[in-house]
């Protein structure tokens, strides 16, 4: 197994993280238009502790995931008679949950300013960024069209060394997205279906 298939899978697992990220907040919005949260937010759970608790799992298992990805990745590997160590089988699938947090942002983005497109909008941004980060290169657009994919910022891990800059920033990115959405969340009135 070369290194930069590796590379490839691994930004190809961070697509389907973004994506779960994406529907894992989609799940909070059909919590929503059921009317389901009508009745948690009558007692004392507040708004944001709610789509905190939300956003906690959406984490946790975009990382479970992630790891569960790369161990798979490195069994496989194993199992086919490649020399692939479990570090590096690990490093290059964690290196794409940054984006995932770029992606789960967005969603939360959405839930707060136009909730009926919660896990449509992010998903779609996340397939669509990953198309960019793929054609751009090969129709030679300009990097500040191709920039535009979070997963163009991130190194190919492990044929290249990590990049913290890039991660700390991308995650950081997420945050303000998800930040501005939960407040927008609770200022808007509860959405039905």
């Amino acid at each position: 197994l070369s290194l930069g298939y590796l590379g490839m899978v691994a930004t190809i697992s961070g697509v389907a993280l973004s994506i779960h990220a994406a529907t894992r907040i989609g799940a909070a919005r059909a919590e929503e238009s059921s009317t389901r949260l009508d009745n948690i937010t009558s007692r004392t759970v507040t708004r944001r502790r709610w789509l905190a608790g939300h956003l906690l799992l959406t984490l946790a298992s975009v990382v479970l995931l992630a790891c569960v990805a790369g161990f798979a990745t490195w069994t496989g590997a194993t199992v086919m008679g490649s020399d692939l160590g479990l570090g590096d089988a690990m490093s290059a699938v964690l290196n794409t949950v940054p984006a995932a947090v770029v992606f789960g942002g967005l969603a939360v983005l959405v839930l707060g300013l136009a909730p009926r497109g919660t896990a449509v909008v992010a998903a779609t941004a996340a397939v669509t960024a990953y198309v960019l980060q793929v054609v751009g290169p090969a129709l030679d657009w300009p990097d500040a069209v191709v920039g535009a994919s979070p997963f163009w910022h991130l190194a190919a891990v492990p044929v290249e060394a990590f990049e913290p800059t890039s991660a700390v920033v991308l995650v950081l990115i997420g945050a303000v997205a998800a930040g501005v959405g939960t407040v927008a969340f609770e200022r808007r009135d509860l959405v039905g279906a």
